[in-house]
């Protein structure tokens, strides 16, 4: 029986020895996830912690999945970075200091995240309290490549991205690539059982604040349906902390998900005992 383990990044998941899965499947994770532990596949899909990932030399040798990562040539670099190749225009695009930028090296490829400053840089020159704004709200991140594990998700899959969000991205890839017959769904949340946002890494670098409300479930739901009903010879497992209670967001029976035969509920407890069982 082949499986995968899909591991988003709800609360749920905290504390969960993960190389006890390793042996039984591969493990596709999402965004900050890198940070404690390297999945067989990372996947990200957002500017700010994609370039987080690169910048941190975590993609240079462990396998990655990047939303829009086009690498240019260095020679594209002004238009690209500044739109504009006016030497008096990008020295006080400098000045303004929304840009992120990694050490070049010997590279002759760069990746940027965010669109040119051009348009920015004039704002401010109408009005210099914009600048503010844009501090607190916008940076550019530009990153130059070096030899890396990176794919970038349009690339490999027939030039097709669903343009979902990163965790139910990476169970697609991981159904594409790997042709599983079981999906463990790990960490997909879905809700929070608190006013506040359910996410192991709210309040770092790219993330929500921990005292932001909770994120829209809409997507997620969605996207999941999709893949449910896209492949009904799969069966996905939902692992939740505690049994099925429908008092709980966060462990209930899902209502929009009534209507999937190959949907089941599951504990930690009981993804324990059939590993302990070595399935």
């Amino acid at each position: 029986m082949k499986r995968v383990f899909c591991l988003g990044n709800g609360e749920s998941r905290k504390g969960v020895n993960l190389d006890l899965l390793k042996p039984f499947g591969k493990i596709y994770g999402c965004n900050a996830m890198y940070r404690e532990y390297a999945p067989d596949v990372l996947v990200s899909v957002d500017q700010g912690i994609t370039h987080e990932i690169y910048q941190s030399g975590y993609a240079y040798t462990n396998e990655c999945y990047f939303r829009n990562w086009f690498p240019q040539k260095a020679e594209q670099y002004n238009n690209s970075v500044y739109g504009t190749t006016e030497k008096r225009m990008m020295d006080f695009i400098d000045t303004l200091d929304l840009k992120v930028e990694t050490e070049r090296g010997n590279s002759e490829k760069f990746v940027v995240g965010g669109p040119p400053l051009y348009n920015f840089a004039k704002q401010v020159m109408k009005n210099k309290e914009k600048l503010k704004e844009y501090k607190g709200n916008f940076k550019t991140n530009v990153t130059w490549i070096q030899k890396d594990k990176v794919k970038c998700i349009k690339d490999v899959q027939g030039g097709q991205d669903l343009g979902w969000a990163a965790g139910p991205t990476a169970i697609w890839l991981a159904i594409k690539n790997e042709q599983p017959q079981q999906v463990y769904l790990m960490g997909h949340d879905l809700n929070s059982d608190t006013n506040r946002i359910n996410n192991l890494y709210k309040g770092t670098p790219n993330y929500n604040p921990a005292t932001h409300k909770p994120t829209p479930s809409n997507n997620w739901i969605v996207q999941l349906n999709a893949l449910m009903n896209e492949n009904p010879d799969i069966a996905f497992y939902k692992v939740n902390r505690t049994p099925v209670d429908n008092n709980s967001k966060v462990n209930r029976l899902q209502p929009e998900f009534h209507q999937h035969k190959n949907l089941v509920y599951i504990t930690y407890d009981e993804l324990q005992k059939s590993i302990d069982n070595k399935w």
